[in-house]
């Protein structure tokens, strides 16, 4: 683990009973001792400071410890929702009280990988109203989103802003070393970047974008022009640090994390 990290002001962006409901199966779920990862949104939003609005709150867990999670959403009333929604039974898990839904993950749905131990272990510590919750590294996060992108829906964005707040305490070994063959995914990824942020690219150790065959612009052609770009893409404010100023208050910004391995 690395040490606590990150914003929570998150919290107060969502409607109370909602994050009493994710509070108690945080409650339980660790009194039980179940391994378990904070992810999705909530983790992004930790590390980056970025708010997404959501109405999921996403866990992983190993898939020997499923059914212990899935029991702790059962004693909470939530309500297996495949009926409603279906979903890949082979990799989450989906219930609801009908306001809050919270989501288990053991497996990415392309079946590329499942979690495992170093996936949990791997996590920094976060205080969330008392409650002391493993947060999925950014490294795990980004491994994962690399490969949603689809007609219906695309992650990364998500993953841009990750890179973009977290990449120069990034362990890039260990994301390279999970990616494998599939390397060439944040191959694009970077490149994407370099368009969009050159600033931040050159965050990232020179070894990795090297090995990548990634270029860094020799020169910042200047935040109206990157922020036209980002426009491009996405008419509404979605990346880097447009707004991160209105969304978090200028003493409990997301921190860097420090002294990381690369």
């Amino acid at each position: 683990m690395y040490g606590s990290v990150g914003w929570t002001g998150w919290i107060e962006l969502m409607p109370r009973e909602q994050w009493e409901v994710y509070a108690e199966v945080l409650r339980r779920s660790s009194s039980l001792g179940i391994p378990f990862a904070l992810g999705g949104n909530l983790a992004s939003a930790t590390h980056t400071g970025r708010w997404r609005k959501t109405n999921d709150m996403d866990i992983y867990v190993e898939p020997k410890d499923r059914e212990r999670l899935m029991s702790v959403l059962d004693s909470l009333q939530l309500r297996d929702i495949q009926a409603e929604y279906p979903y890949d039974p082979q990799a989450i898990y989906r219930a609801t009280n009908g306001d809050a839904i919270v989501e288990l993950i053991w497996a990415m749905q392309n079946q590329r990988a499942v979690v495992d131990r170093e996936w949990i272990e791997r996590t920094e510590q976060v205080d969330l109203e008392g409650l002391t919750v493993r947060l999925t590294a950014p490294e795990e996060i980004v491994w994962a989103k690399l490969y949603v992108i689809n007609r219906n829906r695309c992650d990364w964005p998500d993953l841009l802003n990750l890179i973009y707040y977290c990449g120069a305490g990034m362990d890039w070994k260990h994301l390279l070393g999970r990616l494998g063959a599939d390397a060439p995914l944040l191959s694009g990824a970077l490149a994407l970047l370099s368009w969009l942020a050159p600033s931040q690219l050159r965050e990232v150790p020179g070894w990795v974008l090297k090995e990548l065959s990634v270029a860094v612009p020799a020169e910042d052609p200047g935040p109206e022009v990157l922020r036209w770009r980002a426009s491009l893409l996405d008419r509404q404010e979605w990346f880097g640090s447009q707004d991160i100023a209105a969304a978090v208050p200028q003493n409990n910004k997301p921190k860097f994390r420090e002294n990381r391995p690369c």
